[in-house]
């Protein structure tokens, strides 16, 4: 198979968790937002195999499965250091605002791996680059793999993450979305809600980008 392997689960909220299964065998989560739906049940049943849990933002209907999945697979957890906070902090996951109408609380704890600009990752034998997209949060990220790109909220298909939430920037959300529309426009976008698109739909289509270009994005 070319390209990057990988599958798409839905969980609450319409939030789009990814599992990668690298080409050894070794694979990876990104977003794993709550317990006990399709996605995180594959990635716990990985065991072993899980090594990396890949946090796009802070935000707790991206990783409240984040420490929970980690006690059952040993798997690394990375997210970006401006946005560690969100794994230490239920505050600042916006937990008590997005998800304690259905979930109790927030397991807490550290990051195993502090993401910056231009990292990579192995994954099983693939290779995953970090950019640092912030504009929804600080701390925001892409994953860029063979022939796909993980957007997490920064930019979905015909729209982008809200800039009103804490840490939000209008401005640097407009640098963001001209630096992932810069990117291969044959990748896949695979963001964190919504439908899959690509660079190229993106790049001419949406109505953001457009005014990120044009600079009315924050008039």
């Amino acid at each position: 198979m070319s390209g990057l392997n990988y599958k798409s689960f839905l969980s609450n909220f319409c939030c789009n968790t990814y599992i990668i299964y690298g080409k050894n065998g070794d694979c990876a989560v990104i977003d794993p937002g709550y317990e006990g739906g399709e996605g995180f049940n594959e990635a716990a049943a990985l065991g072993e195999r899980l090594k990396y849990i890949l946090l796009t933002h802070r935000h707790s209907d991206h990783l409240l499965a984040a420490i929970p999945l980690r006690k059952l697979t040993g798997a690394k957890i990375a997210i970006h250091t401006d946005d560690e906070c969100g794994l230490q902090n239920a505050e600042d996951s916006l937990f008590p605002y997005v998800s304690a109408y259905l979930f109790s609380e927030q397991q807490t704890g550290s990051a195993d791996l502090l993401l910056k600009e231009g990292d990579t990752l192995d994954i099983g034998g693939d290779t995953l680059t970090v950019i640092h997209t912030p504009g929804h949060t600080d701390g925001g990220v892409c994953f860029v793999g063979e022939g796909v790109v993980f957007s997490g909220d920064t930019i979905f298909a015909g729209s982008m993450g809200r800039v009103d939430f804490p840490t939000g920037d209008v401005e640097k959300m407009a640098q963001s979305l001209l630096k992932i529309c810069n990117l291969d426009e044959s990748l896949t976008l695979c963001s964190g809600h919504g439908e899959i698109s690509d660079i190229a739909t993106e790049k001419n289509c949406n109505p953001y980008v457009r005014m990120a270009k044009n600079g009315t994005l924050y008039d």
